[in-house]
């Protein structure tokens, strides 16, 4: 059953939220945290629909026995862009992003500066851009069904690989990179060593996904122990080891699969007879906490998991609004995420929605005990 946004939901009080300043005209959809240059405060880029990206500075408190708070979220600086961005990426220790817009192109924009650049150009939308500090290289992943490497320096194009099929999710760590494509399949692979082994003939490193047919990819998410976190827009979500055969390709290895965005019949208003499911927008491995995960999505909901136990630790911030981007901070201390509309109710659902960002604290009972 389609998802219903106007389904009330239980109220799970944030408590420990700073909420941002925001004047968004439109729902969020990228996030991106760095570590500021003065390496005390961090800096959170956030674009929207309404082709504009925000970007703030988030100064944690200073205070010895509040050092899980925020003292302040201040919004610096606003940059129109021409058309929206759909994925973000700090140079780390800068204040410059690599954006990727619906019009294919790939940007280094500046915050403060007027002036944007272009790096490089896709056909269709680019769904995720990363910045790779290793090689001073760029990476992004796109609707074109492609994979390209540019240098920034120059605006060239260093390589360009056939994906086989449209890139809807992607996540990069180095030196892995996870896509997920419009066909339920994954790659992963080592974006370094492997590039070239694997796109040479890339049909044998599809990976199956975990969640099976039918069940559309949605946010992926890798940690530094090589486990992947996978969303689906039928509000399931799976966690799997990332293995290395001998040949060199990958295989996933099964932890746990959650049931996660849903309301069963009877509960919490649903009268029918169907489970109401709720699409999952972003998923992420806490940067620290090798036993923690999150799911966010359309329920308004986000969800922690304790990865051990192979459960639910707690919810956060239960709203009839979806939650459109969810995202960690570098070492995951916060969470931003955007409240927004997703359109599972057509264009008359938009009217009734105000868009919103809350920084959030992580919490202790939000992290599995490691």
């Amino acid at each position: 059953m389609l998802s219903n946004p106007l389904i009330q939901q239980p109220q799970i009080q944030d408590k420990s939220f700073r909420a941002a300043p925001t004047n968004f005209e439109d729902s969020v959809a990228s996030l991106s945290w760095s570590h500021g240059p003065s390496g005390i405060e961090y800096l959170l880029a956030c674009s929207t629909w309404d082709s504009r990206i925000h970007f703030y500075k988030v100064t944690p408190s200073s205070n010895p026995s509040l050092t899980q708070t925020v003292d302040s979220v201040d919004e610096t600086f606003l940059i129109p862009t021409e058309y929206p961005c759909i994925s973000l990426a700090w140079k780390p220790q800068t204040y410059q992003v690599i954006a990727g817009s619906i019009d294919g192109s790939v940007s280094l924009i500046t915050r403060g500066s007027p002036r944007i650049s272009t790096i490089g150009k896709h056909e269709d939308a680019v769904k995720g851009v990363y910045y790779v500090e290793e090689h001073d290289m760029v990476c992004s992943v796109s609707y074109d069904k492609t994979l390209k490497v540019w240098d920034p320096r120059s605006s060239n194009l260093i390589r360009s690989f056939n994906l086989g099929a449209k890139a809807v999710c992607s996540d990069l760590l180095f030196p892995n990179i996870a896509i997920g494509l419009n066909n339920e399949k994954l790659l992963i692979f080592d974006i370094t060593r492997d590039v070239e082994n694997v796109f040479q003939s890339v049909d044998r490193h599809y990976i199956d996904s975990p969640l099976g047919h039918p069940s559309a990819l949605s946010a992926v998410s890798i940690s530094k122990e090589n486990v992947i976190g996978i969303g689906t827009y039928d509000g399931r979500s799976n966690l799997s080891n990332i293995e290395r055969r001998s040949d060199g390709s990958t295989r996933l290895s099964n932890i746990v699969t959650f049931k996660a965005h849903k309301i069963d019949p009877g509960q919490n208003g649903n009268t029918s007879d169907l489970k109401i499911l709720y699409p999952i927008h972003s998923v992420g491995l806490h940067p620290r906490n090798r036993n923690t995960y999150f799911t966010a999505g359309g329920d308004g909901t986000v969800m922690y998991w304790d990865i051990p136990a192979r459960n639910k630790l707690t919810l956060l911030s239960a709203s009839p609004t979806p939650i459109t981007a969810a995202k960690y901070s570098p070492c995951g201390r916060f969470l931003a995420y955007a409240f927004g509309y997703d359109w599972a109710k057509g264009i008359e659902g938009s009217k009734s929605i105000k868009p919103k960002l809350h920084i959030h604290t992580t919490l202790s009972d939000e992290l599995a005990h490691v």
